[in-house]
């Protein structure tokens, strides 16, 4: 029973280890930032623990944010499952278009 507990403690702190570890290696690419430099998209992504594979889209998984660049707010913030195939910003004036991912609108 012992080694039973022992193991479970130890397979805890490995899962709880492993979380830390990819949150703290996410990295960020390619920022878009707004013709009139007031907000930017910062896209960032969690590195592999094993590499890609075949059929994975050749992307990590992260998460996309509309950040105000004056007040460094987090305006928006979407989960994706591939992060690296997000590659195209469109600014409107009243709206931010990331093709095939979300719109999201620009506070007034």
């Amino acid at each position: 029973m012992k080694k039973i507990f022992v193991a479970c403690i130890a397979v805890t702190l490995l899962i709880v280890c492993g979380g830390i570890w990819r949150k703290e290696s996410a990295y960020e690419f390619a920022p878009f930032k707004s013709p009139n430099g007031r907000y930017h998209v910062r896209i960032t992504a969690y590195p592999r623990l094993f590499g890609h594979f075949p059929g994975d889209a050749g992307g990590d998984s992260g998460y996309v944010e509309l950040i105000d660049n004056r007040t460094n707010r987090v305006l928006n913030r979407k989960n994706t499952d591939v992060a690296m195939t997000i590659d195209s910003v469109r600014w409107e004036p009243n709206e931010v278009d990331i093709k095939l991912f979300a719109t999201w609108p620009l506070p007034e």
